[in-house]
């Protein structure tokens, strides 16, 4: 999935499984966030608002057209991590712990970026998933 313009795009399915990975590709320079989001941050005019929001930015590490970030957020672990990679490098640094309660995953453009979304790996992850983590899976309900 392509996504370009302007404002916050939230996968439809929330990461619900204990170990969740996906992947960015760069496809175009600007202004972007790249993390995990609940419902309520989608109105918000970007990522990383407390409480709402956790990502990682385009101000914060230098990609260029074709880089792949991932994300792994892992709820198997307490306190809960979400990790990011770049070109399938870990980006250590950039841990988020704690996240709480349902969210999904989200990304951010503005000021002509363009991200293309692998969620479910359906189309092939760029670089393998952390040992144990799988692409986004569709929730579904038993009766």
């Amino acid at each position: 999935m392509k996504v370009s313009g302007d404002g916050v795009v939230l996968c439809a399915e929330s990461m619900s499984q204990d170990k969740t990975y996906f992947e960015v590709k760069i496809c175009k320079g600007g202004e972007w966030a790249i993390g995990a989001a609940r419902t309520n941050a989608h109105s918000a005019p970007g990522l990383g608002g407390e409480g709402a929001s956790w990502c990682l930015t385009s101000g914060q590490i230098t990609c260029f057209e074709g880089d792949i970030v991932g994300v792994a957020f892992d709820q198997a672990v307490v306190p809960t991590e979400l990790r990011f990679t770049h070109n399938g490098e870990p980006l250590a640094e950039f841990t988020i712990t704690g996240i709480r309660g349902e969210v999904y995953p989200a990304v951010f453009v503005a000021k002509g970026s363009e991200l293309e979304c692998e969620f479910d790996g359906e189309n092939g992850f760029a670089y393998p998933p952390p040992s144990g983590f799988n692409g986004l899976m569709a929730c579904r309900s038993l009766m």
